[in-house]
């Protein structure tokens, strides 16, 4: 899948509204800090870090991968502690795609990059809807990750949804080398990109509900306090603001509704695939014992059914098989022989459309 970048339409492929909403959240500018204030941040932050020089501290984690790993394709990772690149990604408004991974394990990390945030279908992806932190969990920088990110199991790649420099919750997690695979990010992302829009877009219908309900305030009389505090509920009247909040709050719990009954309509049919899967192993198993015991079967049959006389013997007779296929079978047998041996013979031929009793 692709998004829509925010330069228009890329190609014919199929656009998720990424860009569109990217577009429609309203840059604000920055103001520039003065001298002391650079200063006195630097400082703070230098000594909060402090002065390792781990190459896999989160401010060379691009720089580890480039020793490591020098032939390895790799999108942009944000330089600084976890909380720096949080309010990056709260001022440009995306996505956060956060990495923790276990240095010591250097041929699984290698793997599980070159599937998910290393992956050469998706470093453009990445770099253009995205921000991407990374770190090690075994340096003072992942230490700090782990605290915020409150991951259960290493390695761990979440996409978290920011604003206001805080992350409001986990779009998607994933954890552990067997979870994290390239499908399951690729569904990742996909996911992650309808709840970042459906966010955005209840938060500013909320906040243009709440910009009304101000301005008619603002604007309606003032009336007279009511002399009878104790007045009946049934005579309030309900404002139009009042009523257009409560829509929008039944459309919000609607879309909600409609979101979780799709997930658990995915997740049944997903119960669905497997119970199938299982019945139709355990029919194949079946079926592979009941030939079993019906071919042990017929080796005893056949044991009890006496060898077929000669043509110049006097005591023998023909006699001819027609079954329902069409098929005929002749075959000698001695005149004294009992019935029981003629089904004997019969079913030692082993025909799938005759069956014996």
């Amino acid at each position: 899948f692709f998004f829509q970048a925010e330069d228009g339409i890329r190609d014919v492929e199929r656009s998720r509204g990424l860009g569109d909403v990217y577009k429609r959240q309203p840059q604000e500018e920055k103001p520039e800090d003065n001298f002391f204030e650079v200063t006195f941040r630097f400082l703070g932050r230098l000594f909060q870090r402090g002065f390792s020089s781990d190459p896999t501290e989160n401010d060379d984690f691009d720089d580890y991968l480039e020793q490591k790993y020098p032939d390895l394709k790799r999108p942009c990772f944000r330089k600084g502690l976890i909380q720096d690149v949080i309010e990056i990604a709260s001022e440009k408004k995306r996505p956060l795609i956060c990495y923790v991974q276990d240095s010591k394990d250097e041929e699984s990390s290698l793997k599980l990059l070159e599937r998910t945030i290393c992956n050469e279908g998706l470093i453009e992806l990445i770099d253009d809807y995205f921000i991407l932190y990374a770190a090690d969990s075994n340096t003072e920088e992942g230490k700090r990750a782990i605290k915020v990110l409150k991951p259960s199991q290493i390695p761990h790649l979440s996409i978290q949804l920011i604003h206001k420099a805080k992350i409001v919750k986990p779009l998607s997690v994933l954890e552990g080398q067997a979870n994290i695979t390239k499908d399951n990010f690729l569904d990742a992302l996909e996911d992650s990109s309808g709840n970042y829009q459906r966010f955005f877009e209840d938060l500013e219908n909320a906040e243009n509900a709440e910009n009304e309900r101000l301005r008619r305030e603002a604007q309606a009389p003032i009336s007279a306090p009511n002399p009878n505090p104790n007045h009946n509920e049934e005579n309030k009247v309900i404002r139009p603001e009042d009523e257009k909040i409560n829509q929008d709050r039944q459309i919000r719990a609607q879309v909600e509704q409609d979101y979780n009954e799709a997930k658990q309509r995915d997740e049944e049919n997903k119960r669905q695939k497997i119970r199938e899967e299982e019945e139709k192993k355990k029919k194949a198993q079946e079926q592979a014992i009941a030939e079993e015991e019906n071919s042990k079967k017929i080796k005893v049959i056949k044991n009890t059914i006496p060898e077929e006389p000669s043509e110049t013997d006097p005591l023998s007779c023909e006699i001819a098989f027609r079954f329902p296929s069409g098929k005929r079978v002749i075959r000698r047998f001695i005149n004294t022989t009992t019935i029981q041996i003629v089904y004997n013979y019969i079913e030692s031929l082993d025909i799938e459309e005759i069956r014996y009793k």
